[in-house]
């Protein structure tokens, strides 16, 4: 069992990363960690049973986690992400994965070294717009 904690309280992760998870078989989020706004942490917590941390730190500290899901804005994936790996946890990060090259090939490289998965949220490529491109294309209308 994966045990996921989330790092802040984004409308994607409210709206659409939290009704997938409760799907997957082997994943269980415990957590979820809010520093800006109580309200969006208690409504999240209520919402979908988890547990309120008010500090992400916290959150990363906690041993009963072996994941961590960051949809905070794009300036702050390299920070969580890096924070998160150099805990031994596995990150997903929601898209873009940091806002240069060497931060992302700094997070890949600690990744890699301490045997752990970072996954960008990147989820274009299974989206029914991607098939009828290709159809398109194999049909030859275009290209």
């Amino acid at each position: 069992m994966i045990r996921l904690g989330i790092i802040g309280c984004a409308e994607i992760a409210f709206r659409r990363f939290m009704p997938a998870v409760k799907d997957i078989k082997n994943v269980q989020a415990v957590a979820v960690a809010e520093e800006y706004d109580r309200t969006k942490l208690e409504q999240f917590c209520k919402h979908y049973d988890l547990e309120a941390e008010d500090s992400f730190e916290r959150l990363l500290a906690r041993e009963d986690i072996d994941a961590v899901y960051v949809p905070q804005p794009p300036a702050y994936h390299y920070r969580w992400a890096k924070a998160a790996l150099e805990r031994g946890k596995h990150v997903l990060i929601e898209k873009p994965s940091t806002t240069g090259y060497f931060l992302s090939k700094e997070l890949t490289d600690i990744a890699g070294s301490r045997g752990l998965a970072l996954h960008e949220n990147y989820m274009f490529q299974y989206h029914s717009q991607i098939e009828t491109i290709r159809k398109i294309l194999s049909d030859g209308r275009i290209g």
